[in-house]
């Protein structure tokens, strides 16, 4: 019987090639996977399946029952992954946005999911190279990152079990679930502090290419130094502490994951608004002003909270009434950013005469945060890039943050902005004839603008060719 047949990848010695009848010695008939598909070498579960039964019978032979078993519970969590990815491949399409644009998240899920299989796969083969000789202390980095894949798979498999329920009794193809007890599940689950560990250690972001993961491993190392000293009061003391704090997480990722995880087991949302909100925050603040491209507006504006009189393209007449829920109402806050001052535009204290002068295109941006935290002024460095890039002016909204304001309030501010913004187009230095909606994580409230827009009687004026355009974008299915 071949290697390839037992869907063991070529690095694997012959003397550690075994057949299915040696193999029954050692381990039960049920822990010899073979593939439903009939394709093991294309089959990244079957790959990591069958070492994982190699490296475990070796510990076996050994007497190194803390790691077989340790072996084993990976073993049966990516067993149960493989059995949640089949069920659930057959609901994706139900989903998608369109034939031509197939993503949701749930496909999301089943990319995360064999994202970690292929990474796990690196590691369990560096195991299986030296399983004769390999022990926790002699290889205690291999075995480190093991214990964090055996914790994402148990929560991955947890996660997918919700998310396949989810999709069984869901008989309308909505996003929203009817399942009670799953959602239940999942939310308990979700603040379980152990289960974040695994995805905050030495395995952080290891669904994003290498480009990505050293940001966000200069984030997450930032935040567990900023949460011992968020508190203090001397601004000295807390800098030279969490600079003291950030070189020991940033060598100590298990740490680090430690020190997560506890922030989000205690006060999260307290401390999450508290760390973004260091960049609205004296020094910091004043460099985000003076980073990035040079740009010749760079104002502030408020929208008096009065009735805006909208014509549809069927020529309907609509009223659009302020934001009043939970703070009441109140206006609410621009930023222009533009390259260049443009006559007629806020801030220019020129008339403008023409039109000729104005930019054809108007970028409407809604800033991240999570609706807790930030505003315009945390996403100045590249909004100023993109508005020199462009050639043409931004408005970025600040809207209403969480809890005093919640959900819906960001989304009816930053829609009544953007109708604001179409009727009074010429004070920001454009006609308007092309809108390009962008954001960060927020830019759902974005595609939502085009829902509603389309739900109120084509509320977009024919003039006006309405897009959505993501300047950046995760790397997903």
């Amino acid at each position: 019987m071949s290697a390839m047949s037992l869907g063991i990848p070529p690095m694997i010695t012959q003397e550690e090639l075994i057949t299915c009848l040696e193999i029954e010695k050692y381990i039960n008939e049920e822990d010899v996977h073979r593939c439903p598909n009939g394709d093991v070498s294309a089959c990244e579960f079957c790959k990591l399946l069958n070492i994982f039964s190699i490296v475990s019978r070796n510990f076996k032979l050994r007497s190194s029952l803390e790691s077989a078993k340790l072996i084993d519970e990976c073993h049966n969590h990516v067993g149960e992954l493989r059995s949640s990815v089949e069920k659930l491949i057959p609901h994706l399409a139900r989903y998608d946005f369109d034939e031509h644009v197939k993503a949701n998240g749930y496909r999301t899920f089943v990319y995360l999911v064999k994202r970690s299989v292929n990474k796990c796969l690196i590691v369990a083969n560096e195991i299986n190279e030296s399983s004769r000789y390999c022990t926790p202390k002699s290889h205690a980095d291999l075995f480190e990152k093991l214990v964090d894949w055996n914790k994402v798979f148990r929560v991955l498999a947890s996660m997918m079990e919700c998310l396949v329920d989810f999709v069984t009794e869901d008989k309308v193809d909505s996003l929203f679930t009817s399942s009670s007890d799953a959602l239940d599940r999942l939310i308990a689950m979700s603040k379980e502090r152990s289960n974040m560990v695994g995805f905050q250690g030495k395995l952080l972001a290891f669904q994003f290419c290498k480009s990505v993961r050293t940001p966000l491993r200069f984030v997450s190392t930032l935040m567990a130094a900023y949460s011992e000293v968020y508190q203090s009061q001397g601004f000295l003391w807390s800098s030279l502490a969490s600079s003291k704090a950030f070189l020991y997480y940033w060598r100590n990722p298990t740490e680090r994951a430690d020190r997560i995880s506890k922030i989000c087991s205690d006060d999260p949302l307290r401390f999450f608004k508290q760390f973004w909100l260091i960049q609205e925050k004296g020094v910091v603040k004043i460099l985000s002003n003076c980073l990035g491209e040079p740009v010749d507006a760079n104002l502030e504006i408020s929208i008096p909270p009065v009735r805006i009189n909208v014509t549809t393209r069927s020529g309907k007449k609509l009223t659009i009434l302020p934001p009043s829920e939970y703070v009441g109402i109140k206006p609410i806050m621009l930023r222009l950013v533009s390259h260049k001052v443009i006559n007629g535009a806020v801030g220019s204290g020129i008339p403008n005469t023409s039109s000729e002068n104005l930019s054809k295109t108007l970028i409407i941006h809604c800033h991240g945060g999570g609706f807790v935290s930030q505003s315009s002024n945390s996403h100045l460095v590249y909004l100023k890039s993109f508005a020199r890039g462009a050639g043409a002016p931004i408005i970025s909204v600040d809207y209403s943050l969480s809890p005093e304001a919640p959900y819906p309030r960001a989304l009816h501010e930053s829609f009544y902005a953007y109708l604001w913004a179409l009727e009074n187009a010429h004070l920001l230095g454009s006609t308007a004839e092309s809108i390009i909606l962008t954001g960060k994580l927020n830019t759902h409230l974005n595609y939502t603008h085009t829902l509603r827009a389309k739900s109120k009687s084509q509320l977009v004026i024919g003039r006006f060719f309405f897009s959505i355009h993501r300047l950046s974008r995760p790397d997903l299915l």
